[in-house]
């Protein structure tokens, strides 16, 4: 398989892509996107936008990501173990084609995002 530098928002919509593919594979994830998503294009755009902001600077991202995990938590509540999977995909499909200072970025921020994100749903669920 070939390696690819992560460089630019071509690279962040493939990795999304990829990531969305084995989320919805997955037998425990897939519950609560299916439940909860409503049109995955619309979806899929938010989360190119989303990490392109983070990951190089595009600054198109509009939306509040905790709020929308509240509202998820609500009908389905999340757990630890969720995020913990969640991550482990994540950093897997990142690693099967990119490498580089972007892709270390992706996966680090997306650590502190679990972790943020569990942080603050398990504060309002107990």
């Amino acid at each position: 398989r070939k390696m690819k530098e992560l460089k630019n928002k071509d690279d962040i919509i493939d990795i999304v892509n990829l990531f969305y593919i084995e989320i919805r594979e997955n037998d425990i994830l897939s519950p609560f996107f299916d439940s909860f998503i409503e049109d995955w294009g619309l979806h899929l755009r938010k989360m190119y936008d989303f990490w392109s902001t983070i990951i190089i600077n595009d600054e198109t991202y509009t939306g509040n990501p905790v709020k929308a995990h509240f509202e998820l938590n609500k009908e389905k509540p999340l757990k630890k173990e969720h995020f913990d999977l969640w991550l482990e995909l994540f950093e897997k499909t990142i690693d099967k084609k990119y490498f580089g200072e972007k892709a270390e970025k992706m996966k680090t921020r997306a650590k502190v995002m679990a972790k943020v994100m569990f942080s603050k749903i398990e504060g309002v669920t107990i």
